[in-house]
């Protein structure tokens, strides 16, 4: 079983109430909110670009474009590899958009 693709780690998104500092391990940055073109992608991470490409065509169709400055899409794993077999694993992919 393959795990997420990531560039320098893993990334984890929670609220909040109280600033946590940044350390050598552990570097902190707020996500900005906002308008998101979403997708549930059913089946194996290597085969997401299938769901960033609707997106990009359902922007491009609905007179939206990606936010600039975004990290690009962000992906929420909802289950595991270790819990599920690789076409049952669910991604909902995000991507900041405004209108165009």
């Amino acid at each position: 079983m393959r795990s997420p693709p990531f560039s320098t780690g893993t990334a984890r998104c929670s609220r909040n109430a109280n600033p946590v500092p940044d350390t050598d391990r552990l570097k902190v940055r707020t996500v900005p909110g906002g308008a998101m073109a979403c997708t549930l992608h059913k089946g194996p991470y290597d085969q997401l670009e299938g769901a960033y490409t609707a997106l990009r065509h359902w922007m491009e169709e609905n007179g939206y474009e990606p936010v600039a400055g975004s990290d690009g899409a962000r992906n929420v794993y909802l289950n595991s590899p270790h819990e599920v077999p690789p076409e049952e694993l669910l991604t909902e992919v995000q991507w900041p958009v405004r209108k165009a």
